[in-house]
């Protein structure tokens, strides 16, 4: 039997390198891209708990004529005066975001600070919402971007 006519079959190492160095570069685009989405994602629940608060905030405002968190208020929507934090309806401790009140008789002012993984989050920081609806952010991007 010649033993130049024997077929090797498998990878050379360069076949090797050079599907590990597409692969890796795949990974260095791929992973900040996702990460933004999901940065996205947990930023969409931080607007719906400022748009939750908002709206029980104007449902107390309606019934006592004072945005100022009446002292039943939080037993029955979770929320308590300025400093004090409401992260949701169940208080979740593992929240992307905690948000607060800053409230005058005729005004108010909701921030959601984000929490844990989502602090990473410098092109929106701190989202807001004011009760005229003006909507704002401390991060580097654009409110349209982030709102």
């Amino acid at each position: 039997m010649n033993p130049r006519r024997l077929k090797h079959s498998g990878f050379t190492l360069i076949e090797l390198m050079v599907t590990v160095a597409i692969v890796s570069l795949l990974a260095a685009v791929a992973f900040p891209s996702y990460q933004e989405q999901v940065r996205k994602g947990k930023r969409a629940e931080g607007k719906a708990r400022l748009s939750q608060a908002a709206q029980l905030l104007e449902r107390s405002y309606s019934d006592n004529n004072t945005y100022v968190v009446a002292a039943g208020f939080p037993t029955l929507f979770g929320l308590t005066a300025a400093t004090t934090v409401y992260s949701g309806s169940n208080n979740e401790t593992n929240s992307p975001y905690v948000v607060t009140i800053a409230a005058t008789a005729s005004t108010y002012t909701l921030t959601a600070t984000p929490a844990g993984a989502q602090v990473g989050d410098t092109k929106c920081g701190n989202l807001s919402l004011t009760n005229t609806g003006l909507k704002g952010i401390t991060g580097t991007g654009a409110v349209t971007d982030c709102w």
